[in-house]
């Protein structure tokens, strides 16, 4: 079930550390550190919750994902496993209330 998926994912990356030297990067006009924020706070929701999500946190969420996408392929290779976990989160999430993509 991908809710129990999330959940476990959720937990890697409570446990995980922003990735050294990102914070306070900008990547075509993408602040790392906001995204990590906003993903994290639906993505609370999400998992601790057997509610669906708000229109607000699946439109932020649809944000976080093209931003996601946009500014991977430049991230230092040691941030890519943080960013793609964000990126697996988001799509879960956002498939789990009924996104398509």
């Amino acid at each position: 079930m991908a809710i129990d998926k999330l959940s476990r994912l959720w937990s890697e990356h409570q446990n995980d550390h922003f990735p050294a030297g990102c914070a306070g990067t900008d990547i075509e006009g993408v602040d790392l550190v906001l995204l990590d924020e906003y993903v994290a706070g639906c993505i609370s929701t999400a998992a601790g919750s057997s509610d669906r999500l708000d229109g607000e946190r699946l439109k932020i969420l649809s944000d976080c994902r093209k931003n996601i996408l946009k500014v991977n392929p430049k991230l230092p290779e040691t941030a890519k496993s943080y960013f793609e976990r964000l990126l697996q989160m988001t799509e879960l999430a956002l498939t789990e209330n009924g996104w398509k993509p």
